[in-house]
């Protein structure tokens, strides 16, 4: 464990922590972006410019209908400018469609009667989705597009697969040089504590807004914030018991082999078994050592 533990193992997990949340934060702003565009295209656009409501559901449903790891695969092959343009390009275009729906069903709340009092106060279409619409339906959305939002920061995960230097993808290679059970359940930790911290002060600041705009008093918000407590205690829980679940079958020699070997043959020779065990990450046989 202490092996792992060290000054640069944790300067390399920091500055993976540190790219994830630069991507999150982007993807996050243009998903929001995109997203109410296609909501607007969905919800208004009528008439000639009916074409705009079918390019909008068609892009909607089979970005919602897919797999998100599929697109980001695919992304890596148009987008260039490194690691950090495409995990941005990739989670903005498959989050959209998420946000989308979201803000549709903001803007589906509000009462037609918000355009009559518009057009009444000489206002155009647009300067009535700009200053009385839109204000409204994100005052609503807010807890809904937060909830997202920490979808995304946990998707960032998936970058890992197309070997963007992320937090995920930093922490498997330092569990890489572990050399004992606990420095790899130290790093499997380590991985679920920095999603669970960043996610959960996310939760708590969207929380701590919505008391201070609803007026709640204050058992209301000590109630909510032992609900927020006891689901974050059972996330945390369900992480670790997902963790030893999948390590239920590992025999201690076998998590003493996956800790060796070098980097580049594991990620090459993924998923193999050797003499009947599993392996969580591929070594080298009798033979070819």
């Amino acid at each position: 464990m202490a092996s792992v533990l060290t000054a640069d193992n944790l300067n390399f997990m920091m500055s993976g922590m540190k790219l994830t949340l630069e991507i999150a934060v982007l993807a996050s702003a243009l998903s929001i972006l995109m997203g109410t565009i296609l909501a607007l295209m969905k919800t208004y656009c009528r008439g000639t410019l009916g074409f705009l409501n079918i390019l909008a559901t068609v892009y909607v449903e089979i970005f919602r209908c897919t797999p998100q790891l599929l697109w980001i695969l695919m992304f890596r092959f148009f987008v260039t400018g490194g690691g950090f343009n495409l995990g941005v390009v990739s989670l903005s275009v498959v989050s959209a469609p998420y946000v989308c729906e979201i803000v549709r069903g903001g803007l589906n709340n509000i009462s037609h009667g918000q355009f009559e009092a518009g057009y009444s106060q000489g206002f155009h279409f647009i300067g009535i989705l700009w200053y009385i619409v839109l204000p409204q339906t994100f005052r609503a959305i807010i807890p809904s597009l937060m909830s997202q939002i920490t979808s995304i920061i946990k998707s960032t995960s998936l970058l890992a697969s197309i070997n963007i230097f992320e937090y995920l993808f930093t922490c498997n290679t330092v569990m890489l040089n572990a050399t004992s059970i606990g420095g790899i359940f130290t790093v499997y930790a380590m991985e679920a504590a920095g999603y669970f911290i960043v996610c959960y002060l996310l939760v708590v600041l969207v929380n701590t807004l919505g008391r201070s705009a609803e007026g709640r008093t204050d058992m209301e918000a000590m109630e909510k914030k032992t609900e927020i407590r006891t689901v974050g205690i059972m996330g945390a829980g369900a992480v670790g018991a997902y963790f030893l679940w999948g390590m239920r079958n590992l025999p201690c020699g076998t998590l003493c082999l996956i800790a060796r070997g070098e980097r580049k043959e594991r990620l090459q020779r993924d998923g193999m078994i050797i003499n009947g065990e599993r392996f969580l990450y591929p070594v080298k046989t009798p033979e070819e050592a």
